[in-house]
């Protein structure tokens, strides 16, 4: 069976579950920390996942901690079943379409604001307001600093993309150089 429909469905199954139990924001919550642990961490997670001689048992601690060590008894019990039906390689896919899944059952819009260094408390809420103005629903915001940008910022979004930043204007300026476009 393909691997991306098994996780959707074992993700929907959680959500519905966690919905019934009014947990779906722990478990979301849950199931970013352990996207975050298992991005760092992927190699490691993918021979203890592949290994037949590993105990569930231990499996399961491995998972409980990084989702942030003591869990929702939706997210155990979730994890249990996955472990129970071999489906442990599928972890962080099922992960990955559960704040999927939950960030569209609530209308969340998630930017991801990429400056060259750290900003500001200040600034940082001044994005935030500005960005919740234009949204239908909740806003997460991702912060991450990146030196290549130079100064100035790059939003992203789902569909959208705004390169505010030194890099690009310097790219964009380097490009219509060479295609002779450039007018002053």
């Amino acid at each position: 069976m393909n691997a991306g429909l098994i996780s959707s469905r074992y993700a929907r199954a959680l959500y519905r579950f966690a919905a019934e139990r009014g947990t779906e924001e722990r478990v979301y919550e849950e199931m970013l920390f352990f996207r975050d642990t298992f991005a760092a961490f992927s190699s490691r997670f993918r021979v203890v996942f592949g290994s037949r001689g590993i105990a569930p048992d231990k499996k399961l601690e491995m998972i409980r901690t990084a989702a942030g060590g003591e869990t929702s008894d939706e997210f155990l019990r979730f994890a249990k079943l996955v472990l129970a039906h071999r489906r442990e390689s599928l972890l962080e896919f099922m992960a990955l379409q559960y704040i999927e899944l939950y960030r569209r059952m609530r209308r969340i819009r998630v930017f991801t604001v990429t400056t060259a260094v750290p900003l500001e408390r200040e600034t940082e809420e001044r994005i935030r307001a500005v960005l919740s103005q234009g949204a239908e629903g909740p806003v997460e915001i991702v912060w991450k600093e990146d030196p290549s940008v130079r100064g100035g910022f790059v939003l992203d979004t789902e569909s959208f993309r705004l390169d505010a930043s030194i890099a690009g204007r310097l790219q964009r300026l380097k490009k219509a150089l060479s295609e002779g476009t450039l007018t002053l």
